[in-house]
């Protein structure tokens, strides 16, 4: 009798725990070479949009990775956006109207330099802003967040700009990429801004890391200012080695929620890092998540009601070298709730996490690994229900082809090819409501030329006789298109 009740109840779990994953998933998506996962957003029709960085499609050194998925996450078509150098998407935001914001780093634009750029993409992959920024230094791109229906506030560090060797740069945008203020903070030495948000009524909160303040290398800190980036408060962590705050989340009553890293000078290892603050900046509570003689790092933090959910990696428990740790703690307090563990053999990092109200609360989470059985790294993509069960069984998917997905009927032509001084580039468009630019670069991947052109334009000429013998590129982008030729000089 006690086995027959032991088996009903084991049955009842076993179905309690199928039943619960459902929705769920993992999903590995490869080219075979350099592939990392930077987000993903769940759109109302059901299916899901990926960003991501790829060395495996596209062309250049690194590209930007956009992927449609149906609503079990299955590849349906995908787009790269990159001019031959190294495109790197590092965060990405949806507005309510489904169009993502993307910020990052590019040397295509400047040269053998890096640039922090801007890009605006709707759900059916037509870029409609693409921007860069920066000054005869190097530049970037790390976290932005959504202001209003017209306005963004990006997030990164400048060497171009500022005081210090690197200073933390906060630069307000509007959503077609123009900008309309930017400032730096930081001292004598390295400071940067890695996540940034907004509250209305409350101004943005920045946080990051700073060499210019604190013993460590690096120390973290949190910089809250009002809507003009006039600063209010400044907190930062100085008893600590090194450290750093990767991702924040603002509570109803705007207390701030942080996490990253940080080690001190008995322990050679990163601890994981959770704290809370209030809206004046004083400390409320310091959750450091010990992992003796071991690795750990969170990157991306949300509130789930009362419920703080947490995702980075650790290399303290799991199957592999690195697993994905997600977390919950408790709002009051930050006490432990539960976690689990994604890997296998090798390593896995978590970098993104958003709560999915679409059938449920589930979670969102986004990462990269060079597991399971993969020759390379590829994203790895979870859906966990809200107590982070899941199907952790994998399926990979290699994507094989673009899709033609509102493609126009359009084709370019180059006269005369061999060339000796200029050449002209004849431009058919069924649809010529698009903006579009022309790029030339060597055979390197090193930019040259890079120009808008007019949305009627037929014909474009370009001079090049200052340039040497050799082969060279034309890239033609219209958001939709993008057509690379081949010229011989």
């Amino acid at each position: 009798m006690k086995q027959t009740i032991s088996y009903l109840v084991f049955f009842i779990l076993s179905s309690y725990s199928l039943f619960a994953q459902q929705g769920t998933f993992l999903r590995i998506y490869t080219g075979g070479s350099y592939e990392e996962g930077i987000a993903a957003f769940h759109l109302p029709d059901n299916t899901y949009r990926l960003i991501g960085n790829t060395g495996s499609y596209g062309w250049g050194n690194t590209n930007v990775w956009f992927l449609a998925l149906d609503s079990n996450a299955n590849f349906m078509w995908h787009k790269t956006f990159g001019i031959g150098g190294l495109d790197k998407a590092e965060a990405a935001a949806m507005d309510k109207n489904g169009n993502i914001f993307i910020v990052g780093t590019s040397s295509s634009q400047s040269g053998m330099g890096y640039q922090m750029f801007l890009m605006g993409v709707d759900s059916v992959g037509t870029r409609f802003t693409h921007k860069y920024y920066g000054g005869s230094d190097w530049d970037f791109g790390h976290s932005l967040c959504i202001v209003n229906d017209s306005l963004l506030m990006l997030a990164g560090e400048s060497y171009s700009y500022g005081n210090g060797q690197g200073d933390a740069w906060m630069l307000l945008a509007k959503t077609n990429g123009d900008s309309i203020w930017s400032k730096t903070i930081g001292g004598a030495k390295n400071d940067a801004f890695l996540g940034v948000n907004y509250k209305s009524n409350f101004g943005f909160t920045f946080i990051g890391k700073s060499k210019s303040v604190g013993n460590g290398s690096f120390n973290p800190f949190v910089y809250h200012t009002n809507y003009y980036g006039d600063s209010i408060w400044y907190w930062s962590r100085l008893d600590t080695t090194d450290g750093g705050f990767n991702d924040l989340a603002i509570t109803s009553d705007t207390d701030i929620v942080v996490v990253g890293y940080q080690r001190d000078s008995s322990d050679l290892y990163n601890d994981v890092s959770v704290m809370k603050l209030d809206n004046n900046g004083n400390l409320l509570w310091n959750r450091l998540i010990l992992r003796y003689g071991e690795e750990s790092n969170y990157s991306s933090v949300i509130l789930s009601g009362d419920t703080i959910v947490a995702t980075g990696y650790t290399t303290a428990y799991g199957h592999g070298e690195k697993d994905i740790d997600i977390i919950q703690l408790k709002n009051a307090g930050g006490w432990w709730i539960k976690n689990i563990f994604v890997g296998r053999k090798k390593s896995e990092y978590g970098y993104f996490l958003s709560k999915d109200t679409i059938g449920g609360i589930h979670y969102l989470v986004v990462g990269s690994t060079d597991g399971y059985d993969l020759t390379h790294t590829g994203i790895i993509f979870m859906r966990t229900n809200s107590d982070l069960l899941c199907d952790t069984t994998p399926i990979v998917d290699v994507p094989s082809n673009y899709s033609s997905i509102n493609k126009n009927k359009m084709s370019i032509s180059i006269f005369p090819n061999p060339v000796i001084d200029e050449i002209n580039i004849s431009i058919t468009r069924q649809n010529r409501h698009n903006s579009a630019t022309i790029s030339l670069v060597d055979a390197f991947g090193k930019l040259l030329y890079y120009r808008s052109i007019a949305r009627d334009i037929p014909v474009y000429r370009l001079d090049i006789s200052n340039l040497s013998s050799g082969v060279y590129f034309v890239i033609y982008d219209d958001g939709i298109n993008s057509i690379r030729k081949k010229i011989i000089k």
